[in-house]
């Protein structure tokens, strides 16, 4: 009777270490779901920012095969790196910008790509393709004209990813910006470099996710940017996310296991 009345408290204690185990991992989850809205908000005001410009750069109406325009419209627009019109085939009628870029591109034939046919098929702006890039997060973007013609341009987007850069998730987490191709760019140096069909996959598996990466498993929340085909990713490696908790529960259980054994 004395050992079980001894016993008593440690029911609760059970039920609370339970609750609490549940409500940290819940509390955690929550915190890379703001975390990715959060990149996701960012990321579409940039990019909407980015299409204005290209759009105000172009309005109908404008000889768009200029290379005079074009020098213009490139010195204006710093961050446009490099921009080619092509044809409705997608194969560049003119192009201008960056030396090193330009070379990189050499004779743009950009017809067989997803951009490309996103933006032929939608009428739109398409955004996609990250890379890093002579030590530059790029990306690219398609924009059509009217008339058979599309710009193409890739963009600098280093002031997106210093703001991206102070969202942290412990020593093994970070962000990633990555399109429906998987191609991504890591706002973080401790995240593993996943590779295309990794970062498919992760896009596909819904807002909260677990995903098993080269180091280990993943814990992750992911969100869709508004208006584009492209996902901000909250990843952090498991054992970290919850170390915390399974520390506290186990010293928990050693207290649970005293209580009982005095008793």
């Amino acid at each position: 009777m004395l050992f079980g009345a001894g016993l008593i408290p440690i029911v609760p204690a059970g039920f609370f270490l339970f609750y609490y185990q549940s409500q940290s991992k819940t509390n955690i989850t929550a915190l890379q779901q703001s975390v990715s809205q959060m990149a996701a908000l960012m990321t579409e005001r940039e990019t909407q920012d980015l299409s204005r410009r290209l759009e105000r750069m172009w309005a109908p109406g404008t000889k768009y095969v200029d290379p005079a325009n074009l020098e213009r419209a490139l010195k204006a627009n710093p961050e446009f790196l490099y921009m080619a019109f092509t044809g409705a085939d997608g194969r560049e009628i003119l192009s201008g910008g960056a030396p090193e870029l330009r070379r990189f591109f050499g004779f743009l034939d950009i017809g067989d790509t997803r951009l490309f046919r996103t933006a032929a098929e939608d009428g739109r702006i398409a955004i996609g393709q990250f890379e890093m890039l002579y030590d530059m997060p790029l990306c690219r973007m398609v924009y059509p004209l009217g008339g058979g013609y599309f710009a193409f341009a890739a963009v600098n987007l280093r002031d997106l990813v210093e703001k991206l850069h102070s969202q942290r998730l412990g020593a093994t987490g970070g962000l990633l910006l990555a399109d429906a191709e998987g191609g991504s760019l890591a706002f973080s140096r401790s995240l593993e470099k996943f590779d295309r069909q990794a970062v498919r996959s992760m896009t596909a598996l819904g807002p909260v996710f677990e995903f098993e990466g080269a180091r280990g498993v993943y814990v992750g929340a992911g969100a869709r940017v508004r208006g584009f085909d492209l996902y901000a990713l909250a990843l952090e490696e498991r054992a970290e996310a919850f170390s915390g908790i399974n520390r506290i529960i186990w010293l928990m259980a050693f207290l649970l296991l005293g209580v009982a054994t005095a008793f």
